[in-house]
């Protein structure tokens, strides 16, 4: 998929495969390939793809809420 320049949601988010004019989340902005890949399943909003560049976290997939360990960016599942 490509969103061509002269559109105003010219990025393709590839969480649904849309074009868009900001990163929702789930997904970060990848300025080189104005992209908005996917976050790790761990994040709810990231700076990249990796588990360590969470912003903020997601529940695990039995429910258990995770928390942001801010000084290394990752989620885990005590404060």
């Amino acid at each position: 998929m490509e969103c061509w320049d002269f559109y105003e949601s010219n990025m393709v988010n590839w969480a649904d495969f849309t074009c868009v004019s900001s990163c929702p989340n789930g997904t970060f902005h990848d300025p080189v390939l104005n992209e908005c890949p996917v976050c790790n399943p761990v994040c709810i909003t990231c700076t990249g793809q990796n588990p360590y560049e969470c912003t903020s976290c997601n529940k695990t997939a039995n429910g258990q809420q995770l928390y942001l360990e801010e000084d290394v960016s990752e989620c885990v599942l005590d404060c």
